[in-house]
């Protein structure tokens, strides 16, 4: 098989993930914000890539995601292991995250079995989830690498009360996609019913 170079930089990205793991399991959160960061960039760079490039394939659909994913929920569940003096994300918090991504999963697998094809993108508070949970690690990480580095002061308190406000824009957020991508599934199954079902009362009623 023939890989183009953004598959390449997406698949270097995935990589990246066993050591950004190692890395906060040792508690070298300074190690951990620099893979985090370069994974982020790659994320950036294989998107130029392909676009500019058109080197836009399948399997980098499909990896994209997943690297993406794979990235931020490493980091939200070992970060919610994190322990004193460091900052540790809220264990609900992470439950919700991971709870909300295995519900979605086996939800398009349900739908697409019964449907046939999942016909919606994500949604702009899908987007805006995936920003805060962005900013959430990445908070987190810069705090905990400044704890480790000795930092005190104005600077971590201020980065603390960030990481806060990304805590409970991610939890919210999280929530609603849920119940949005929930709403959306049972709207188009209940619409495919009613055009099943419903035709001759539909043809009644016209005449």
């Amino acid at each position: 098989m023939n890989i183009n170079l953004a598959t390449r930089i997406t698949l270097a990205r995935i990589f990246l993930v066993p050591l950004l793991a190692v890395m906060l399991v040792q508690r070298r959160y300074d190690v951990a914000l620099g893979v985090y960061v370069v994974a982020a960039l790659s994320d950036a760079l294989d998107g130029i890539v392909a676009r500019r490039m058109n080197q836009r394939t399948t399997l980098g659909a499909i990896l994209d995601p997943l690297a993406d994913k794979a990235m931020i929920l490493t980091a939200f569940i070992l970060l919610g292991q994190a322990s004193e003096p460091h900052l540790a994300l809220p264990a609900w918090l992470v439950i919700f995250v991971v709870f909300r991504d295995l519900y979605i999963v086996v939800g398009i697998g349900v739908f697409h079995m019964i449907h046939g094809s999942v016909p919606w993108g994500a949604s702009w508070i899908s987007k805006v989830n995936t920003v805060a949970q962005i900013m959430t690690v990445l908070a987190a990480l810069i705090a905990n690498a400044m704890i480790e580095q000795g930092w005190a002061g104005v600077t971590l308190q201020a980065l603390e009360m960030l990481l806060t406000a990304m805590i409970w824009l991610t939890l919210t957020t999280t929530i609603v996609t849920g119940i949005d991508y929930t709403l959306r599934g049972v709207h188009i199954l209940s619409e495919d019913h009613g055009d099943t079902d419903g035709q001759p009362a539909d043809r009644t009623a016209h005449e």
